[in-house]
């Protein structure tokens, strides 16, 4: 259900899903992960946890960062589901323990997305990391990228197809 599932709450300028965001998320962090290491089977976990990272969310929606913060008990529920589905798809990481190219991802991921979707003050939005090391040529060669519009039918084929791809 996660191509059904809208982004920022659905306040983006266009339809855009978490199902985008996770495949642009694994295309990502398996980018990272190949200037960390050459290990394919190290890269390959790194991209499938970037491409279910945000999978507790076909179950219980996606709040925004923001509500999120204020709800510890939400991201407890979200961590134990997304504890389950990692395991279920041999995800070897913990969703409190992600790598370190998941969670950078996410926030290049982020600041993508803002340029292109939201309609909000760049000072606004508090970032935690620079997302600059993933350059304009890097963003514009990703599989779902958010100036592009998808059917949901187009976004579900390519999370599928990305997931096999990644799949132990």
């Amino acid at each position: 259900s996660l191509p059904h599932v809208n982004r920022f709450g659905g306040h983006s300028m266009r339809p855009y899903s978490v199902a985008q965001h996770s495949i642009n998320v694994a295309r990502i962090s398996g980018d990272l992960a190949k200037k960390k290491s050459d290990n394919s089977v190290y890269i390959r976990g790194v991209a499938l946890a970037g491409l279910l990272h945000d999978g507790a969310e076909a179950m219980i929606g996606d709040f925004i960062t923001p509500v999120k913060k204020q709800v510890p008990q939400y991201l407890e529920i979200e961590n134990k589901i997304l504890d389950v589905i990692f395991k279920k798809f041999g995800v070897i990481y913990k969703a409190e323990n992600l790598p370190e190219e998941v969670k950078r991802a996410d926030v290049i991921a982020l600041a993508t997305e803002r340029l292109y979707l939201v309609a909000v003050l760049k000072e606004s939005w508090n970032l935690s990391e620079d997302p600059e090391v993933y350059t304009a040529s890097d963003i514009a060669k990703l599989p779902f990228h958010p100036a592009n519009v998808r059917t949901i039918a187009e976004v579900r084929e390519g999370f599928i197809q990305k997931f096999l791809e990644l799949s132990p």
